[in-house]
C-alpha cells in the first residue's frame, strides 16, 4: 500500500470526528443552557530518514474545548427558571460529584428539593441542596441568587465561576471541573423566570456540516486514488 494514503485517511478521521461535534452542537441548538465544544487538532510530521525537508503529515484530534459566550436570555414566567446573567455556572449534586451547569431549568421534587432535568439537587452557597417548603407560595429569585418563599429567603444559589479549560464536559448540559477550580462568581446577576438558550448558532453549524462534509468526500476521493494505484501497481508485478 503507498504510504502517501495515510494522510487523506488522517484527513478523514479528523473531519469524520469533527462532524460528530458540530452534529452534536447543532442537535443542541434549543437545549437551555447548552454550551458548544469545538474541536482541537494536533498535526504530526512523518520524518524522512534522510536530508529531504519534511512533506508529509498527519492530522488527529487531541480534544475538545468547552465555548463559554453566552446564550439568549428568554422570559418563560415559570418561576422555577433562573438564568445566570454574566459569567459563572450553576452547581448540582450529582451521584458522582458536583457538577456545573448553565442550564437553569429547575423543578421542585417531592420532598421540595430544588433539582435539575437530571434529578440533580441543586446547591445552595452554603453547601447542601435547596428545600422548598412544596405547601408554601411560589419562589422568587433574587438578583443576587436569593431564593425567596412567602416573603422569606430560604436559600441562595451556590454560582461559581471556572476556567473553560478546566471544565469537563459531562452529557449535554453539565460539565465536571474539580473542587479547587471553582471560585465563587462575582459581577453575575440572577434571573427568575427565564431561560438562558444555547450558544449554538444552527445557520453556522449546519453551513460548517456542509463543508465537513465536503472535506471528508475530497478526502475519500484520495485515498480511492491510492487505492487505484495500488492495484495497478500488483497487477504489474
Amino acid at each position: 500500500m503507498a504510504n502517501g494514503i495515510y494522510i487523506p485517511m488522517s484527513g478523514a478521521i479528523a473531519a469524520q470526528r469533527r462532524l460528530d461535534i458540530v452534529a452534536n452542537n447543532v442537535a443542541n441548538a434549543s437545549t437551555p443552557g447548552f454550551r458548544q465544544q469545538r474541536a482541537q487538532f494536533e498535526t504530526f510530521l512523518i520524518p524522512t530518514g534522510d536530508d529531504r525537508p519534511i512533506e508529509k503529515g498527519l492530522t488527529a484530534l487531541s480534544g475538545t474545548s468547552i465555548d463559554d459566550s453566552a446564550g439568549v436570555i428568554q422570559q418563560t414566567g415559570n418561576p422555577l427558571d433562573m438564568a445566570i446573567d454574566g459569567p459563572g455556572y450553576f452547581v448540582v449534586d450529582a451521584p458522582g460529584g458536583q457538577l456545573v451547569t448553565r442550564a437553569g431549568n429547575f423543578r421542585m421534587a417531592n420532598e421540595g428539593t430544588l433539582v435539575d432535568v437530571m434529578g440533580n439537587a441543586v446547591a445552595s452557597e452554603g453547601g447542601g441542596p435547596i428545600r422548598l417548603r412544596p405547601e408554601g407560595g411560589p419562589p422568587s429569585v433574587g438578583s443576587d441568587g436569593s431564593i425567596a418563599q412567602d416573603g422569606t429567603i430560604v436559600a441562595r444559589l451556590a454560582i461559581v465561576n471556572v476556567d473553560t479549560d478546566r471544565l469537563q464536559a459531562v452529557g449535554d448540559t453539565h460539565m465536571r471541573a474539580a473542587a479547587a477550580d471553582m471560585r465563587p462568581a462575582t459581577g453575575t446577576r440572577v434571573q427568575g423566570g427565564a431561560l438562558e438558550g444555547s450558544n449554538v448558532n444552527p445557520v453556522r453549524g449546519l453551513v460548517e456540516l456542509v463543508q465537513l462534509t465536503q472535506e471528508f468526500q475530497t478526502n475519500q476521493k484520495v485515498m480511492g486514488e491510492y487505492r487505484k494505484l495500488d492495484q495497478k501497481l500488483l497487477s504489474s508485478s
